[in-house]
């Protein structure tokens, strides 16, 4: 039986708008290590091989936030749902790490995590196991000279900004809570306090979220920030068709059905592009070149009670958790089964990855034209 024709995107939904010079600098002239892993994250999912251990642990620190944004599910959470992640439980994920030389940690997840009160003694415990890439996304509205100090000198590497656009009444529409103002400004606070400490790190991103609001901004949003911060990226908001019209006819506005929790979240916000969901996978049965998702080898979720998952969608499956070992869930066979059926074109086989976006984002793409700035 010929083996199928796969393809694969290292780096998910992401649309890169922008690199500073010192954003290219650092990657120039980083460690070997570093290059190595950056080498890796290409290598691995190309070749099929996830290695020994994760390149990367997507540690969710806290599942607490101070924002409701109409595009996060975080809104769905219970009270009892929303914790910080314990210290020691924390250091037991990173002692581990630090056995296999794990050289990158993003401390993210749903929650905002300039809200856990220990966030500097992570990112320095993690700088001490010799981690080299330590990073966090941040909504930004809270920023000090103060705080902003110590995440620098504490050795964070990247600090990512979620700003979505240059239109004031559409961010506090989006990011309920939040001021324009104060979180442009804090962004900038936390570039001059950078520059003028005389550190090249952490480096800064702005990202956005692509709506269909927010591709109008696109351009500018490129424009307001090419000049301030290292890199400039974008990521795909995408509901599908069904979805949508399930929601639509649904009886209760209020209440999200088993079904759509399977697929998506009752979002305030739209694409810009449709993906009919339905169609990709009927295409994908009689394609030549198959879809391969790039998480299963590269990366995992730890959630703040210690919980694996395979990787950061809100469907993955649980494969494990902290206290049996992080390196055992890495060989689980529940994502072995995942890493096989995406080899064999066969990804929509699996019921939590038939119900993540980024399969179709990656199908689309591949096939249509989007955005570039």
């Amino acid at each position: 039986m010929t083996k199928a024709s796969t393809f694969t995107d290292p780096y998910y939904t992401y649309q890169i708008f922008h690199k500073s010079e010192n954003f290219k600098k650092w990657n120039d002239e980083n460690t070997i290590s570093f290059k190595n892993y950056r080498r890796d994250w290409e290598k691995r999912p190309t070749e099929e091989d996830p290695g020994e251990f994760p390149l990367n642990l997507n540690i969710e620190i806290t599942t607490k936030c101070n924002l409701a944004c109409t595009f996060c599910y975080h809104r769905e959470l219970t009270k009892e749902q929303k914790i910080h992640m314990e210290f020691d439980l924390f250091k037991k994920i990173i002692d581990e790490a630090k056995m296999y030389n794990l050289p990158a940690v993003n401390l993210n997840g749903l929650g905002e995590p300039i809200t856990h009160p220990r966030l500097v003694d992570m990112i320095q415990y993690c700088k001490d196991s010799n981690i080299e890439d330590i990073m966090f996304h941040t909504n930004g509205t809270v920023m000090t000279e103060k705080l902003a100090t110590k995440l620098i000198k504490a050795g964070l590497t990247q600090i990512i900004f979620s700003l979505d656009t240059t239109d004031k009444k559409i961010f506090e529409e989006m990011r309920v809570g939040a001021n324009f103002e104060e979180v442009n400004g804090n962004v900038e606070l936390f570039i001059k306090t950078r520059n003028a400490i005389g550190s090249k790190l952490p480096i800064v991103r702005t990202t956005m979220v692509l709506t269909d609001k927010t591709i109008k901004q696109a351009e500018s949003f490129k424009k307001k920030w090419e000049k301030l911060s290292d890199s400039i990226t974008a990521q795909d908001l995408v509901y599908s068709f069904e979805d949508e019209e399930e929601y639509e006819h649904s009886a209760d506005k209020n209440t999200v059905t088993d079904s759509m929790k399977g697929l998506n979240w009752k979002s305030g916000e739209k694409s810009y592009y449709k993906i009919d969901r339905k169609k990709i996978i009927e295409t994908e049965k009689n394609s030549k070149e198959f879809f391969r998702c790039a998480y299963l080898y590269q990366s995992m979720k730890i959630h703040p009670d210690g919980l694996i998952d395979p990787c950061t969608p809100r469907n993955a499956p649980t494969i494990g958790h902290v206290d049996k070992g992080i390196k055992n869930a890495w060989n689980n066979e529940k994502i072995k089964e995942m890493r096989k059926a995406h080899e064999n074109g066969k990804w929509y086989t699996i019921d939590e990855c038939k119900k993540c976006d980024h399969p179709y984002i990656a199908i689309f793409k591949k096939n249509n034209r989007t955005v570039k700035i």
